[in-house]
């Protein structure tokens, strides 16, 4: 649908640009950013230190110990049943239930071959691996704990005036600039489906037509379909 000024696309792009500004400018640049990088931050932090505190967990006996008899008394039943010829994951299998897979891949890392140390080699293993994973919790917990109170803090100060204009005004370009990456993102994939023929009959006469791409006339998603920064970075990349 052409409107002489501008395509359907278009108006369509502006409307949801008018929505993503104002709520960019209720919601501000420090709320969002530290959301979003802090929530990065603490994903990457629960990985690095859940095993030095699953080490400590371990040390102090919190956890692990249950765990550990747990999975011992399972191996030792497992390995009294063994017969001659069984390998290792054979009897890691048939204590734990799990796929064939699974006991190889837990075999493997705990790389014990001799039937006398098995029990011991794979329950510290398994309850180590188990209290790895309590404890990224618990740190994960933790430091969104700690998010929840910086946010408060950025909302307190965001009751000065100043700050929310200041704040206002870059939460627009950076949400704007997360709305330009999406549309980029999804232009992308509409180009790359017209290129390798994907779209094409009344879909891709409707595409061409709205954004004039046969014409020389000015349209905004034309722009961002001809000058595609994600398509730049693709044709770098590949």
């Amino acid at each position: 649908m052409d409107f002489k000024v501008v395509g359907l696309l278009d108006i369509i792009f502006i409307l949801i640009g008018i929505v993503v500004i104002v709520f960019g400018y209720k919601k501000g640049f420090m709320t969002k950013m530290v959301r979003m990088i802090a929530s990065f931050l603490i994903v990457a932090i629960s990985l690095m230190l859940s095993g030095h505190l699953a080490l400590t967990m371990k040390k102090i006996e919190l956890i692990y110990p249950g765990i550990y008899d747990n999975y011992y008394g399972k191996m030792e039943k497992s390995l009294a049943e063994a017969s001659e010829g069984d390998k290792t994951y054979t009897v890691v299998k048939r204590a734990l239930g799990c796929p064939k897979f699974l006991a190889k891949y837990i075999s493997h890392n705990v790389g014990v071959n001799d039937m006398t140390k098995i029990c011991d080699e794979t329950a510290d293993y398994i309850a180590l691996s188990i209290t790895k994973l309590i404890a990224f919790f618990i740190i994960l917990v933790l430091l969104f704990l700690a998010l929840l109170v910086i946010i408060i803090v950025i909302k307190k100060l965001r009751e000065n005036q100043a700050v929310r204009i200041i704040d206002g005004i870059l939460g627009i370009l950076l949400y704007f600039a997360i709305y330009i990456a999406i549309i980029s993102l999804f232009i992308f994939v509409l180009k790359f489906g017209i290129d390798h023929d994907w779209i094409k009959g009344k879909a891709y006469d409707f595409i061409a037509k709205d954004l004039q791409l046969n014409t020389n006339k000015f349209r905004l998603m034309k722009f961002l379909y001809q000058e595609n920064f994600i398509k730049d970075i693709y044709n770098f990349l590949v």
